[in-house]
């Protein structure tokens, strides 16, 4: 890495967001280039085994950090399936309850309007002027 690179992670705090993209994608075109430099010095024969271990080293040590990582979000989404299972057997609960109660006032209604008289129960006796408002409240007409 570079000195600038270098002096650039360590005011990383400090940096915007576009520069902080901008370095770490310069970061990874670095790395991207000297692993297909390497590759090709392998081919070539410059490089052997024990040259290149450090390499291999990294390469395990990120795909260690991976699996860690995958196996963390694996969790999660296990956790997130469990909670919705959970959700859904609650709400066929909450649903199959509903049903009931719903069915049994039906049945109550049946059942009176059975036994009662099958006109409709008399309406409330009108008692406002019919735009949605309750009158005048607390004062009589005669107080006006």
């Amino acid at each position: 890495m570079t000195p600038f690179t270098i002096s650039a992670l360590r005011n990383l705090p400090s940096l915007t967001s576009d520069q902080r993209t901008a370095l770490i994608d310069s970061i990874a075109k670095k790395m991207t280039t000297t692993m297909i430099t390497v590759s090709q010095e392998i081919e070539n024969g410059n490089l052997d085994a024990d040259n290149t271990a450090p390499m291999h080293k990294f390469i395990r040590v990120i795909l260690r950090h991976d699996r860690a990582h995958q196996r963390k979000l694996e969790r999660k989404v296990e956790r997130y399936q469990r909670r919705a299972r959970l959700w859904r057997a609650e709400r066929r609960r909450i649903q199959s309850e509903f049903a009931e109660i719903v069915q049994v006032l039906r049945e109550a209604l049946m059942e009176k309007t059975s036994k009662g008289s099958k006109a409709r129960p008399p309406l409330r006796p009108n008692s406002g002027s019919g735009d949605g408002s309750c009158g005048e409240l607390g004062e009589s007409k005669s107080a006006q």
